[in-house]
């Protein structure tokens, strides 16, 4: 079986900037001039905290509130202005990616588990 999570839809401006829920940032304790750590993959960026020792992403600073998606990065995803990108609560971080995520549930004699990847 497989589904998608879509996310919380944010627009990016001409600037290639989006304002993250304020609410998801305060949930892992990230104020609006907060440095924090992005963690760039080829499909996704996770945003955590700069106290996550464990994410080794490069420390970038939130402006009131505003986030400036790396530029190869979205060119590599096709992220223009006004095009929306998806974030995600994880553990520990908001994951930010251009498309929803595909998952597919595995029966397998283990049970159960599930598969998860940015669509394309």
């Amino acid at each position: 079986m497989k589904f998608y999570f879509t996310g919380l839809p944010v627009h990016v401006s001409s600037a290639r900037r989006i304002y993250p829920d304020s609410k998801m940032l305060q949930q892992y304790g990230i104020g609006p001039e907060s440095f924090v750590q992005l963690c760039v993959r080829d499909r996704v960026i996770g945003l955590f905290p700069e106290e996550n020792k464990d994410a080794g992403g490069s420390l970038c600073r939130l402006s009131q509130g505003r986030l400036m998606l790396p530029a190869d990065w979205a060119q590599r995803n096709g992220i223009k202005s006004r095009k929306g990108v998806y974030l995600f609560c994880i553990d520990g971080g908001i994951l930010i990616s251009a498309h929803p995520i595909a998952c597919t549930i595995d029966e397998s004699r283990e049970g159960r588990r599930c598969i998860c990847t940015a669509a394309l």
